[in-house]
Parts: C-alpha cells; structure tokens; sequence
C-alpha cells in the first residue's frame, strides 16, 4: 500500500505549466513513437537519475524539452533528464553555489533559480556560507544568464533562498529559509521584501516552499510545521489551522486552489491538505509514505503528480557518494 487515502485526490492542471497541443492524442502516438516514457505515456513509475553525488534539490518540468529539470546542492548546477540518458547539463554558472528551488516562466522563456550556500558545495566560501539568497535568470533555451539578484542584500540575518512562485504579470515570490522573509521580484526584475514576520524566526529552515493558490500565496515553516498565507499586494500574513502539523514541511505542489501536497523530507512522506474556506483552515486528506528517500519537493505535470526523491540525509550525513536519485509517480485516484 503506498499510501493512506482518506478523500480522492482530484487531478487539476496548475497555471504554471504550458501543455503540447498533441497531448489530448498522446495514447496514440505513444503507441507509435514512444513519445515521453514517464510524463505523457504512463510508462514507469519512477525515473533514475544516475550521476554520483548530484544531490537534486529542485524540480520542474520543461514541456519544450520534454524533460525534468533539477538543482544540485553540490555542483551548483541545473541539469535535464529524462528516462534512460545521462543528466543534460543546462545551466553552470559560478553564481549558482548550492542551486536549490527553481520556475520556469514559459511566457517569457525564462528560467529562475535560487542560490544558496549552506556550506555542501564544491564552490562553497567563507564569504557566501548561510550569506547568500541569491536569484539567477536564464534563458530556458540557451542557459545564458541574463542577471542574478543578490536578495540578501535587502534584509540582515542568515540567508537561504529556497522556493519560487510564479504570480500573475510575471511577478515572482521567493522564500528565504534562514531569515523571516518572503521577497517579490516583479516583471522588470527588480527586487523587494514583501513580508518580514520575526515570530517565524527559526533555528535552522524556517519558511520553505511556496506556491500562489488563487489571489494568494500559501507558504510551508518547516521548524514550525506550518502553513501560512501571505497577501501579494500587502504582504500579510496569516498561519492557518491545520488538522494535522507538517513538520519538516519542504517543497508544495498545488493541486487544485484549495488543495496542495506538501513533502516532509525528514519523515520520508508527502501529505495532500484540502481547504474549503479560502486557507483559513485546512483538513489533511491524504498521506503517501511509502518509498521515498528525504523528498524535497514536486511538479504536477502533464495531469500527474511526481517528487523527488533527493536524499539530502546522506549527504548532510557525509555520505557524497550515492550514485543515484529517484523522480517518483504518486497516484492521484
């Protein structure tokens, strides 16, 4: 049994991904040309990325490639993969020290990944260790960089750029993990401090993942096991009452505008949670935990849901040899 099922999870495509006009026939040409294994044609449960010591942190799914995307801790890099070949470097770029959530805005070709340094990378320095919340810009296509945004440079404290949303008008909002802080970087790319909320201070990763639900954003606390609200326009926020804690609360996956999962990396499960008042409150509806090695987040793609398994706990362990990571399917019925 892979997981607990208390409500059905309905399967709803999210803003963020743009889908191929064949999708609608893809039984067909899958039966022909073997088009996307795991995305489009309901092959294998799971996907092996097989390159050593990687450590995937972030995941998106391209539709122009036809590929996931991911982040590594170590090499500070974005990579392509797809079933049965070799990680495809997109994106190496010194500015990139751990590479942790990323987004694609396919509106405008573009690429947005954060980068951090808790101290695990080849490229880690005295002078960016937990000092650096920094946004890299790439063009999704080439992986030319067209700017990077030194978001500490706007609050004091610990830094840690974590998690993406991609809002309306091209707006983005970006979560800091070592300092109270949720940042909106707007369509010209210039960059702000949205929210500041000192009680969500935490020793160690604070505010995590976040994605825009409706007209507004839903942030996870991992310390605080925790979800809160948070106004773009304003930037208030509000923690709503949760049926059960999501401690360990990492990436967010929306489901529907009042459904999200929510991996809890350390506990080895993701959870669905299911609001009917507008995030006032919300009531856990579903449970996976079978399978999953330190999950850090996912990507509803192509109507399905996936998440990674990044097995962070070996690295931060001192194990850096592990030779691969997992891209699982979770079932939505």
């Amino acid at each position: 049994m892979i997981e607990h099922s208390i409500d059905p999870a309905r399967s709803v495509r999210p803003p963020h991904h743009r889908f191929p006009a064949w999708h609608a026939g893809v039984g067909v040409l899958c039966a022909i040309f073997a088009i996307s294994a795991l995305v489009a044609c309901g092959g294998p449960k799971a996907l092996t990325v097989q390159s050593q010591g990687l450590f995937p942190e972030g995941l998106e799914y391209d539709d122009g490639r036809d590929a996931f995307l991911i982040t590594s801790l170590t090499q500070g890099q974005v990579h392509a993969v797809r079933e049965g070949q070799t990680p495809e470097l997109i994106v190496d770029d010194q500015d990139l020290v751990s590479a942790i959530g990323l987004r694609i805005d396919r509106e405008r070709d573009l690429l947005f990944v954060c980068s951090s340094d808790p101290g695990v990378s080849a490229k880690t320095a005295p002078a960016t260790q937990k000092q650096l919340a920094g946004l890299g810009v790439y063009d999704l296509n080439s992986g030319e960089k067209k700017k990077f945004i030194r978001l500490d440079a706007l609050n004091d404290g610990a830094q840690f750029c974590n998690d993406i949303a991609l809002g309306p008008k091209g707006a983005l909002y970006v979560t800091n993990s070592f300092s109270p802080v949720v940042y909106k970087v707007d369509a010209d790319l210039k960059a702000s401090v949205l929210a500041e909320e000192p009680a969500l201070a935490a020793n160690g990763f604070g505010l995590n993942g976040i994605v825009m639900a409706g007209k507004q954003l839903l942030v996870a606390h991992s310390v605080a096991g925790s979800l809160h609200t948070v106004d773009p326009a304003s930037g208030a926020m509000a923690r709503v009452d949760l049926s059960d804690s999501i401690e360990h609360a990492d990436g967010l996956v929306l489901l529907a505008p009042n459904r999200v999962a929510v991996a809890q990396n350390a506990i080895n499960q993701v959870a669905v949670f299911e609001s009917t008042d507008n995030w006032k409150t919300a009531k856990r509806v579903r449970v996976y935990d079978q399978g999953f090695s330190f999950p850090t987040t996912g990507v509803f793609a192509n109507g399905k849901l996936f998440y990674l398994n990044g097995k962070l706990h070996e690295l931060f362990g001192g194990n850096r040899n592990v030779p691969e990571f997992e891209i699982r399917e979770l079932p939505l019925n």
